[in-house]
């Protein structure tokens, strides 16, 4: 059996913890193990993921102090489990596991969500993060998986290893996303939108990251 440590920097709402949280059930049980270590305390999916027999462990990281002995905890975490793969989500977590992992000789990959770097987006901290991760990107990850080009593309011109990257679209579940007339209807009645009006959805908070701007100029 494998075993895979997921190391993602925190389980409030946001769309890598979903998508993990939907991927990990999936995997084969027969075949596969997983755990996630996740840098913060608390949030909003914690109860989700135990709800779905997934064994889920903070670090506790609440400060800059905190980011040293939650290393600490996450290489001995880590060599506890023995997992025969690392997978990091996000930057922060990228970093840790991709430290751990080369003290620790396991396999490290990264996992890569976004495609804006701008500074209007992410804070100072995160982007000397990011600046940190495209040093280490040359050393510290088997591969990079992005999930998309343009966040390929983009990472890869901030100086990103080339070589190790990799584009896996997020999946999309068919037969739970489909046109239901009835749920249409109910909407439209709840939201007093004429029966013959066209309604176009976008899930996602309103954030500039989310960019609604873009979606509404595309329709």
């Amino acid at each position: 059996m494998k075993r895979v440590a997921h190391v993602i920097t925190g389980l409030g709402v946001g769309g890598a913890e979903t998508f993990l949280l939907r991927a990990i059930p999936e995997f084969d049980k027969r075949h596969y193990q997983s755990i996630v270590v996740y840098l913060t305390g608390g949030g909003e999916y914690v109860d989700a993921y135990k709800e779905q027999g997934i064994t889920v462990i903070p670090l506790g990281i609440r400060s800059t102090l905190g980011t040293l002995t939650g290393f600490v905890r996450l290489v001995r975490i880590l060599k506890d489990y023995s997992p025969d793969i690392i997978q990091g989500w996000m930057y922060h977590a990228n970093l840790l596991a991709g430290l751990a992992g080369k003290l620790l000789g396991l396999p490290v990959i990264w996992g890569i969500q976004q495609s804006n770097l701008g500074v209007s987006v992410n804070k100072a901290s995160t982007r000397r993060v990011i600046w940190m991760g495209s040093i280490l990107s040359k050393s510290l990850p088997k591969e990079i998986v992005y999930d998309s080009e343009a966040a390929r593309a983009v990472h890869e011109r901030r100086g990103f290893d080339q070589y190790r990257g990799r584009v896996f679209p997020n999946g999309v579940n068919e037969q739970a996303f489909v046109p239901r007339v009835e749920s249409g209807q109910k909407i439209r009645q709840e939201l007093a939108i004429p029966s013959g009006s066209i309604v176009v959805g976008h899930i996602a908070r309103y954030d500039v990251q989310k960019d609604q701007k873009t979606f509404l100029q595309a329709i």
